[in-house]
Order: C-alpha cells, then sequence, then structure tokens
C-alpha cells in the first residue's frame, strides 16, 4: 500500500509540474508577445511625438510669417503717415512765412503815400 501511495504522488507532482510548465509556457508566450506590443507602442509614440513637433513648427512658422506680413504693412503705413505729416508741417511754416510778410492794413506806403 505504501509504494501505491508514493506512486500516486509521484503521478500527482508529475501532472502538477506538467500543468505548471504548460503555464509557464503560456505566461512565456504572453510575455513575448506583451514586450512586442510594447515595443511597437513605443515606435509608434516616438512617430507620434515627431508629427506634433512638426506641427507645432509649421504652426510656429505660419504664424511668425504672418507677423512679419503685418510689420511690413505697418511700415508701409507708417512711412506714409510721415510723408502727409511733413506736408503739413510745411504747409504750416509756409503759412507762417507768408503772415510773417503781410503788411498791415494802415501802411498805405509805396500806394502814391508818404
Amino acid at each position: 500500500m505504501a509504494i501505491d501511495d508514493l506512486d500516486e504522488d509521484e503521478d500527482e507532482d508529475e501532472n502538477e509540474v506538467s500543468e505548471l510548465l504548460e503555464l509557464l509556457e503560456k505566461f512565456s508566450q504572453e510575455n513575448t508577445s506583451l514586450k512586442r506590443t510594447i515595443k511597437a507602442l513605443n515606435k509608434e509614440n516616438v512617430n507620434i511625438k515627431h508629427e506634433v513637433e512638426c506641427l507645432s513648427n509649421k504652426s510656429l512658422d505660419n504664424k511668425t510669417i504672418s507677423l512679419e506680413k503685418e510689420n511690413e504693412t505697418l511700415k508701409l503705413e507708417v512711412d506714409a503717415l510721415k510723408k502727409t505729416f511733413s506736408k503739413f508741417s510745411n504747409s504750416s511754416e509756409n503759412l507762417d512765412n507768408l503772415l510773417g510778410l503781410q503788411r498791415c492794413v494802415f501802411n498805405k506806403a509805396s500806394l502814391g503815400y508818404d
């Protein structure tokens, strides 16, 4: 009877070991599959980060270009306004000169009066 018990114990141990080996193989395959998935996701993550960086650079470039265009138009407008203002200031000086050259209404010299 003791020998039968030993044989049964050995059979149970062998069954448990074989089950554990099967579980180990299953988990090993699952682990390998998960490692492949992680590598693929890491590559995808790097690609997406690169795309985001490119898009943000394009966006910044577009903003920079539009601001440069706006700056140029504002410079042209400032130059035009300076020219217009200089005309007014020159006209003001000319008017002051003309008013300064006028004679008094009561001054009748050179009209035949002394």
